[in-house]
């Protein structure tokens, strides 16, 4: 989609744009749902290999984000041990869960608002992800949808985030 054909010529475009680029974090996987995506965490009684791979996501991640056609900005994500996940100010507030998907991968969805310098709502950004780890690192890959004020769908842009463990 041309920025012109989704009005991001113009100048509500262009801060709808610096929102997008500002406000994306995440990678593309199958839309999950909040019942899907969040299991319980694992016992304390009773580690297993399976509670090992599921704390291997948990902390706070600095991260690079690359938005397609967009450039990139830095961002931080934060995974809790029950499957929560968050995008941290100054790119968020926004909100959702992660899931494992394997050894050495998980995915995780997020909406993030998008709220202008004077408090007025525009929209929101849907976020999909799908990591792999290695060691102290991830990187995701997946789709952004951006919606309006009105719930209409603006844009869909690829996203790739590179995260290194703080």
């Amino acid at each position: 989609m041309t920025e012109k054909a989704c009005g991001m010529g113009s100048r509500r475009g262009r801060r709808l744009r610096a929102l997008l680029v500002a406000g994306m974090v995440v990678l593309a996987a199958a839309p999950m749902t909040t019942s899907s995506a969040v299991q319980q965490a694992p016992s304390a009684q009773a580690p297993s290999a399976h509670a090992s791979k599921l704390s291997a996501a948990t902390g706070s991640w600095s991260a690079e984000v690359s938005v397609e056609g967009m450039g990139s900005h830095r961002s931080t994500l934060h995974f809790t041990p029950n499957h929560r996940a968050l995008v941290l100010p100054p790119a968020g507030p926004g909100g959702g869960t992660w899931k494992p998907q394997g050894p050495n991968r998980f995915s995780f969805a997020v909406v993030e608002p998008m709220i202008e310098d004077d408090g007025t709502y525009v929209g929101w950004l849907d976020i999909n992800q799908r990591a792999v780890l290695k060691g102290d690192t991830f990187v995701s890959r997946g789709v952004t949808h951006m919606y309006d004020a009105d719930d209409q769908l603006i844009v869909s842009v690829q996203v790739t985030i590179n995260g290194t463990r703080n």
